[in-house]
C-alpha cells in the first residue's frame, strides 16, 4: 500500500490505520484538536470499535479508548451506533470522505491526513525482517508500555501524600537509581531512602547542608570521598563539610568493580550536586521547561551542568530517558499540563541512544540476528522485552506488564511473537 491508495472500503482505512499510525505521528482533526499517537490499538476482530485499547494524547491530554473508522460520517447513525454503549468510549473518528460540519462530539481525523503522514519517514525500523515475523512492531509495543508504566506508578505510589509531594519524591527515586548504574542501584535506593526519612531535608538551602547529608547517607569512607571531591572544593571547606554529617548506622554496601569514572563516591558527589541543585537552585522546575520546549539537549545540559563534573553525556541521558521523562509525563497529567504530557512523550520516541547494555545485547543477538537496536525508544522496549520474556520478575512490573509475561519465549506457545505480531502478507 502506499499513500496514493484509494480507499473504497472501511477495510482499507484499517489497513491506513495500522501502517501509518504509528507512536508519536502528530496530526489535526479536522473537529480542531491536535492528536498525537501514542499506540494505535489493536485491531478488533468482534463486535464493537474497530480498534480497542488506543492511547492519544488530544489537545495534550492523554486519553484512552477505541478508534472507530467509516467511509463517510452518515455511517455512524446508518449502523446504529448512536444507541449502542460499546460505542461510548470511541475517542477518534477517521473518515474517507468529510462532512462539511462533522455532527458528532468526537475527534475526527481525515484518512487524508494519515496518507500524507505515510509520505514521512517513521520512526527508524532498526531490525533485519528477516529476523523474525515482527519483532519491531513488539519492541515498540512494549517500549511504550513500559513508558506509561513508570508514569502510572509515579501516580499510584504514597497516595496519602500531596501530588507534588509524590512527584518531588518519585524524581529524586529514579534520579539516585539512574546514578547508580547496575552495579551500585541497590545502594543508591538505599541512600534515597535514608535521606527521605529526614524530616530536615526539605528546610536545607545550601549546598553544605545538603551535601553533609548526602555524604553521611552514603556510608562511604571519608578519605575517599575527599580525594573525589578535592579538585572541586577547597581542602578546608572539603574537611568541615566531612566533618558536619554524622555516618549513617545503616549504610548501603557498595559494589567497587566498576570502572573509576563510575566510582561509588564520584556518583555520591554527584547526587549530592543534583540533589542540591534540585532543593535550592530550581533545576527540576528548568527541566520541566525543556520538556516542555521539546528540548532533550537542553535537558542533558542542565544536568551535566548541576551535577558538578561528575556526570557525563552518556549517564546525562539515562537520566533524562529513564528518571525525569517518566516524571515528567506523570507531572504533566496531575497538573493538566499538555505541553508538558506532549513533551515528555514525544521526546521519549525520540530520545537518542544510550549506552548498549547486556540486556538490550541480549534481546538484539537473540531475536535481531544481532542488528543493533539505534534509538532509546527502541532500547527501551528491548529492556522491557528481556524482563517481560527472557528474565520475567513480576516484583518490578505493573499491572500494565501482566498480560503476556508467563508466555514462553522459545516457541512452545505463542511467546512473544503471539498472532498479532506476525507479518501480513
Amino acid at each position: 500500500m502506499d499513500a496514493t491508495i484509494i480507499i473504497r472500503r472501511e477495510q482499507d482505512l484499517y489497513d491506513l490505520w495500522m501502517r501509518a499510525a504509528s507512536p508519536g505521528l502528530a496530526l489535526s482533526a479536522v473537529t480542531g484538536e491536535r492528536v498525537v499517537v501514542i499506540a494505535p490499538g489493536r485491531r478488533n476482530d468482534g463486535a464493537g470499535p474497530d480498534f480497542l485499547g488506543a492511547v492519544l494524547l488530544i489537545d495534550g491530554r492523554m486519553v484512552c479508548g477505541a478508534v472507530e473508522m467509516h467511509l463517510r460520517e452518515s455511517d455512524w447513525f446508518a449502523h446504529g451506533h448512536q444507541h449502542d454503549p460499546a460505542y461510548d468510549g470511541v475517542i477518534l473518528h477517521l473518515l474517507a470522505e468529510l462532512p462539511s460540519a462533522p455532527a458528532l462530539p468526537i475527534p475526527t481525523l481525515a484518512a487524508d491526513a494519515l496518507r500524507g503522514a505515510m509520505a514521512v519517514a517513521s520512526a527508524i525500523d532498526p531490525v533485519n525482517p528477516a529476523a523474525v515475523d515482527d519483532p519491531h512492531a513488539l519492541i515498540t509495543d512494549l517500549a511504550w508500555a513500559r513508558f506509561l508504566r513508570r508514569g502510572i506508578e509515579i501516580l499510584r505510589a504514597e497516595p496519602d501524600r500531596p501530588s507534588g509531594d509524590r512527584i518531588g519524591r518519585a524524581l529524586l527515586r529514579r534520579l539516585f537509581d539512574a546514578l547508580g548504574y547496575a552495579a551500585n542501584r541497590r545502594a543508591m535506593g538505599e541512600m534515597i531512602e535514608l535521606l527521605l526519612a529526614d524530616a530536615s531535608l526539605p528546610a536545607c538551602r545550601t549546598f553544605e547542608d545538603i551535601a553533609a547529608r548526602v555524604l553521611a547517607a552514603s556510608g562511604l569512607p571519608r578519605e575517599r570521598l575527599a580525594a573525589a571531591g578535592s579538585h572541586l572544593i577547597p581542602a578546608s571547606r572539603l574537611d568541615a563539610l566531612l566533618a558536619r554529617g554524622a555516618p549513617s548506622r545503616h549504610a548501603p554496601e557498595w559494589r567497587r568493580d566498576t570502572r573509576p569514572a563510575n566510582a561509588p563516591e564520584r556518583r555520591v558527589w554527584g547526587a549530592a550536586h543534583l540533589l542540591a541543585a534540585i532543593l535550592c537552585e530550581g533545576l527540576f522546575e528548568r527541566l520541566l521547561e525543556a520538556l516542555r520546549r521539546r528540548s532533550f539537549d537542553g535537558a542533558v545540559a542542565a544536568v551535566m551542568a548541576a551535577a558538578g563534573g561528575f556526570v557525563g553525556k552518556g549517564r546525562g541521558r539515562e537520566i533524562i530517558v529513564n528518571a525525569l521523562l517518566p516524571v515528567g509525563l506523570a507531572h504533566g497529567v496531575v497538573a493538566g499540563d499538555g505541553p508538558l504530557v506532549e513533551g515528555s512523550c514525544i521526546l521519549y520516541r525520540d530520545a537518542p541512544s544510550l549506552d548498549r547494555n547486556r540486556l538490550v545485547r541480549a534481546v538484539e543477538s537473540r531475536y535481531l540476528r544481532g542488528a543493533a537496536l539505534r534509538g532509546g525508544f527502541h532500547q527501551q522496549g528491548a529492556v522491557e522485552f528481556y524482563q517481560r520474556y527472557l528474565s520475567p520478575d513480576k516484583r518490578t512490573l505493573s499491572f500494565i506488564a501482566e498480560d503476556a509475561s508467563s508466555r514462553s519465549v522459545d516457541g512452545q506457545t505463542d511467546g512473544p511473537f503471539s498472532r498479532r505480531y506476525h507479518s501480513q502478507s
